[in-house]
């Protein structure tokens, strides 16, 4: 037998197949027994015709079909001279084409989806639904492909593929009916990309409530033209001089250039860089923006089509702003809900703690920061988490300098970050903060614990 279920719709929305493993990636894919060609009017009832195939013995009077287009309908007759002719009960209402399913015949019918990586490797068990009248179903993968992605931070020294925060995968379909699997369908020629994010509702600072556009799907950061977007909630983020600090984006096409224009305090421009980055296709990509003027107070960074003979933007130009770093300064890494890389310097005060929650004993800091816009501020509370925290599992007692952190949330990871580009992995202990919105600025305070501190 052929193969009667088709994908109605991906993940895909205009081109841009990257989603976001914390919502809802949704494949609907539907039943479709037979084709009809034409809908004939019958003393005024629908009478399908399907061409040159004797199907009466499928369509018999009394079943129950459900017709595209016109809904569920009983088979009133069934009969076939050249073409078979299936008259209903309901109305008639215009010619047209489209499927029809008997849902009296093949009751055991399901679809089954599986999910596989690009390399073609399993990634979990089937998921088996049973259509509703219409034949069709929804297929949310996102609870197996979101386990294959996490949040971490590597340095790059101009740019590289963000390994962990990305997935590539697709899916192989099968029905069962009449007590048997038929044809297993391939669809990897339809590849996803999963990104370790989760994209709010509302994106606004404050929220204009108004919804994202495109539910979990990336197409506002996909990149192509110059209106696209990079992966931060920073509407303008900040760059400590002399410290790390890294751009993530969406890589998918061949050839992208990075252009820099560094501007001083009086707006006049001191420097204006391209330069040729190299990545892999449907992957979450972060990037170094190259040497800093010591005069540079904002720098301004778009993307550019590598392959294109001019300069054309395939991003927005966003403004980043310069800043020196003050004494005493803590600087916090962690993946924002759009899958990208956030940074925010601690650099008024810290308080110290030790606690002894659950038979450990652990330092606390409390960090401020202040002089904050309302958007920094909003974007600087996606450190806080509200999920469990989870102890890794250190089977190397010799405390090799992998181990970096010995408690974590698995919907994020935060890390501090050093001059040396040292890395130590942290919980964020979560706390209720409010605005002043009676005033322009705003302040901002965080407990962070740091790995434990062992006794022998």
């Amino acid at each position: 037998m052929p193969n009667n279920t088709t994908v109605v719709t991906r993940p895909i929305k205009t081109g841009c197949n990257f989603n976001a493993a914390g919502q809802p990636i949704i494949y609907k894919l539907r039943r479709e027994d037979y084709q009809f060609d034409s809908i004939n009017d019958d003393g005024g009832f629908a009478q399908l015709q399907i061409d040159g195939v004797d199907l009466t013995t499928y369509f018999e009077t009394d079943d129950t079909i459900y017709i595209e287009g016109l809904g569920a309908a009983t088979v009133t007759a069934s009969t076939f001279g050249t073409d078979t002719i299936i008259t209903t009960d309901i109305a008639y209402s215009g010619n047209s084409t489209g499927y029809v399913n008997n849902n009296s015949k093949r009751t055991d019918y399901k679809i089954e989806v599986e999910v596989f990586s690009a390399d073609g490797a399993s990634l979990g068990p089937r998921i088996v639904h049973d259509p509703g009248e219409n034949g069709e179903v929804l297929v949310n993968v996102s609870a197996i492909v979101k386990t294959f992605t996490s949040a971490e931070w590597f340095d790059v020294s101009v740019d590289g593929t963000d390994e962990e925060a990305s997935l590539e995968f697709y899916i192989k379909y099968q029905e069962f009916y009449d007590i048997t699997y038929w044809d297993l369908v391939n669809d990897i020629a339809n590849l996803i990309v999963a990104v370790f994010a989760s994209i709010p509702i509302l994106l606004g600072s404050p929220p204009n409530f108004s919804r994202y556009l495109y539910g979990g799907n990336f197409l506002s950061y996909y990149p192509d033209d110059d209106t696209k977007k990079f992966l931060t909630r920073f509407d303008k983020p900040v760059l400590w001089r002399g410290f790390p600090f890294t751009l993530s984006f969406l890589w998918n096409m061949t050839d992208i250039n990075r252009r820099v224009r560094q501007v001083d305090s009086e707006g006049n421009e001191v420097a204006d860089t391209v330069t040729t980055l190299g990545g892999t296709e449907n992957t979450v990509h972060r990037m170094r923006l190259g040497d800093i003027e010591s005069d540079a107070k904002y720098l301004y960074v778009s993307l550019q089509d590598g392959s294109a003979s001019g300069d054309e933007a395939i991003t927005e130009e966003i403004e980043i702003e310069v800043k020196d770093p003050c004494a005493n300064q803590i600087l916090l890494f962690w993946k924002n809900s759009l899958g990208g890389d956030s940074w925010w310097m601690f650099d008024e005060s810290q308080d110290y703690e030790y606690i002894y929650p659950s038979g450990r004993k652990v330092k606390r800091m409390t960090l401020f920061t202040d002089n904050l816009l309302i958007n920094q501020w909003d974007a600087l509370n996606e450190l806080n988490s509200n999920t469990d925290v989870i102890a890794r599992n250190i089977v190397d007692f010799g405390m090799d300098d992998s181990i970096d952190k010995t408690h974590f949330r698995n919907d994020n990871q935060v890390y501090i970050i050093t001059e040396d580009l040292i890395k130590v992995g942290v919980i964020v202990i979560p706390n209720a903060l409010e605005s002043k919105t009676s005033y322009k600025k705003h302040a901002f305070e965080v407990t962070i614990e740091l790995p434990d501190i062992f006794t022998i």
